[in-house]
């Protein structure tokens, strides 16, 4: 993978400056740490449903849709954003889905399709946070009201270059992607952070940190704290990636195993009241006997405290009850919560 173009803009960059432009203005944030691969053909459509738990193959031209992707024993191996463009597809890897991202290559080669490693040849930027609509409309030239979410348009021509620009993102807030040439990318940063400057708006870059913090707030997987290997898909409460009703897709009958026996252990939220900070893999405690394991975990800013998701003993995944974590640095007390942790904007303001 090549190095970013938008290195030297996220060097220096706190937490807190970071996940204020995220939940208070808007914030570019790098995609370099994305996978990106074009699968083309006419048989991509069916070669990417058979590997994704969520139907792929009727999925509407210039829409995306997020799908968890199993290996034969229904290990998560991520969940990619599968971007459907005609015939042709673009599957956008998070962080931590590297497997996720290696498996649909080998897999969709094995269909003969063509399958190309895009992150030579284009660069992906995301813009999110409860502002981020008005640089797209304003700057950018997309009809952000008739861009649904899970949407993909395409700029033919902004100052010379073609965007393909999504309505997706990974903090709740208002985002999109762009993808295009790296050129075309420091334009719409320096562009869209002038507008940002003209019209009083907080907004600059946020590193994977303080999207770490959005992620967990909201319930999006981050799969690079997640123990995959050892965890089922119900005990890291990534289920809700999935269809029950769909069938044909590698992984599914063990899922569907798994779904039908019984479940030792369940997922959870919890957050500090004395802890700061949690190690992943953290026991928890109640009266003294070891109940689970922490699975995610981050300091949010906003609320001064740790955060995190948990494994626990199945009758006791639920909110209200106070816990005992257990790591190198000693012993300290969660509490188990209802999600989400923090309220995005968005999710109450109208595109204006």
């Amino acid at each position: 993978m090549k190095e970013s173009i938008l290195k030297k803009y996220t060097e220096g960059i706190s937490l807190e400056e970071g996940y204020k432009r995220i939940r208070e203005g808007f914030a570019f944030v790098d995609g370099s740490v994305f996978g990106m691969y074009k699968v083309a053909g006419s048989g991509a459509a069916d070669a990417l449903d058979k590997l994704a738990a969520r139907d792929i193959a009727f999925l509407n031209i210039e829409t995306v849709c997020e799908a968890l992707v199993l290996d034969e024993d229904a290990r998560a191996l991520g969940v990619p954003y599968f971007c459907r463009l005609d015939e042709d597809f673009i599957v956008l890897t998070p962080p931590g889905c590297e497997k996720a991202g290696a498996w649909i290559s080998e897999k969709c080669a094995e269909e003969g399709l063509e399958v190309t490693d895009l992150t030579e040849e284009k660069s992906l930027l995301f813009i999110e946070g409860p502002c981020a609509y008005k640089p797209v409309r304003e700057v950018l030239g997309v009809d952000v009201d008739l861009l649904p979410i899970r949407g993909i348009t395409q700029v033919e021509d902004w100052n010379g270059f073609a965007l393909t620009v999504m309505r997706i993102g990974r903090s709740n807030e208002y985002a999109y992607a762009i993808v295009a040439d790296g050129e075309a990318v420091l334009k719409a940063v320096e562009d869209c952070g002038a507008y940002a400057a003209d019209n009083g708006i907080e907004a600059g870059f946020a590193d994977e940190e303080a999207m770490q913090v959005c992620m967990i707030e909201t319930n999006q997987p981050n799969f690079r704290m997640l123990d995959t290997e050892n965890s089922t898909v119900f005990e890291l409460g990534l289920s809700w990636f999935t269809q029950f009703e769909k069938e044909d897709y590698i992984g599914h009958d063990k899922l569907k195993e798994l779904f039908a026996g019984e479940k030792a252990f369940g997922a959870v939220a919890f957050k500090g009241l004395d802890a700061k900070n949690a190690e992943i893999g953290a026991k928890l405690l109640l009266e003294g006997e070891e109940i689970g394991c922490v699975t995610e975990a981050c300091y949010d800013p906003k609320l001064e405290t740790v955060i995190g998701m948990a494994k626990i003993r199945q009758d006791l995944a639920v909110a209200g009850i106070e816990l005992t974590l257990k790591d190198a640095a000693g012993e300290s007390q969660v509490e188990t919560v209802a999600q989400p942790f923090v309220r995005p904007l968005s999710w109450d303001q109208q595109i204006s």
